[in-house]
């Protein structure tokens, strides 16, 4: 827990992308730290904000920490007089307009265990009305909701730390290039950049969790056949996580009652989305049996 905890912020965002919902809440004091962590881990494209519900203390740490990257992060603030986003009016519209069905589990059992929970909802339901007016309703119908911690189980790094260290962005020109990230980015596929991502912004504390992500890195490096395999078969792979996220969209959306000539549209794109899926589960599979057959590499994986 933070010492000396001022202000609680609600907070949800969204991978549109992958059809996947985050929620949570952070305590912070004036420094916004915890709220500066929060932004350079989840690095959005967009922030949407209550103009009225931010200290300028907090105000201040948005625009310092939506400039840190090479392209600056749009600032969308909303009256607080739009939508209904109290609580139990968030919990209402959720489920009069049964939105997020592609969870697999109630999406209450993602709100309900929070700390803070009516504030998460509150921030929540901000996100709703936002994707409401960009007439995202396909993304809100469809989508899968999960709590999300800015500090769960790992070592504390803070936004500023972040920065000061250049981390993810150099102070020159808020790129990439001589940064923490750049050095170890060596990854050949769009997950594994941004698992290598989340990773940094959560470092392992647990000694049993750090010694089993060294065996591993330790079995590749004594084994580059092993690793030149495995990543000759990573490069094949196509965006599984966005892929998935497109085709449930696109299977549970309206598109019934699109025009004829749209529809067919879709439906080449759903058969061309489906067959990527196929044939990247395929060179999934491939690369498991191929691990398989180093006794080693099975025990680890």
């Amino acid at each position: 827990e933070l010492e000396k905890c001022s202000t609680v912020y609600g907070f949800a965002f969204v991978d549109c992308a992958a059809l996947r919902f985050w929620v949570g809440s952070i305590s912070d004091d004036a420094s916004c730290a915890a709220l500066g962590a929060l932004l350079m881990q989840v690095s959005p494209k967009e922030v949407v904000y209550e103009s009225k519900g931010l200290s300028r203390e907090a105000q201040k740490a948005l625009r310092k920490y939506t400039l840190t990257g090479s392209t600056a992060i749009q600032l969308s603030p909303v009256p607080q007089e739009i939508g209904d986003t109290n609580a139990s009016g968030v919990r209402n519209m959720i489920e009069s307009n049964r939105y997020f069905r592609g969870s697999s589990e109630s999406w209450t059992s993602a709100v309900d265990g929070l700390t803070d929970c009516d504030i998460a909802l509150s921030a929540l339901g901000e996100l709703i009305n936002h994707l409401s007016r960009l007439k995202l309703e396909d993304v809100l119908k469809n989508g899968d909701i999960y709590p999300y911690q800015v500090y769960r189980g790992c070592l504390r790094i803070d936004g500023q730390t972040m920065v000061n260290l250049e981390i993810f962005n150099n102070s020159y020109d808020g790129g990439h290039l001589g940064t923490l990230y750049k050095y170890l980015d060596n990854c050949v596929s769009p997950t594994g950049k941004r698992l290598l991502r989340n990773w940094i912004c959560h470092p392992l504390k647990d000694i049993g969790s750090i010694n089993k992500r060294l065996d591993v890195v330790e079995e590749f490096m004594a084994n580059s056949e092993i690793m030149q395999i495995t990543g000759q078969y990573l490069q094949k792979l196509p965006d599984l996580e966005r892929l998935l996220g497109r085709m449930k969209s696109s299977v549970q959306s309206s598109a019934s009652v699109l025009p004829a000539l749209l529809g067919k549209k879709v439906l080449k794109q759903r058969v061309k989305a489906f067959g990527q899926i196929v044939k990247g589960f395929r060179s999934g599979i491939d690369l498991l049996l191929a691990l398989q057959k180093e006794v080693n590499m099975t025990r680890l994986l």
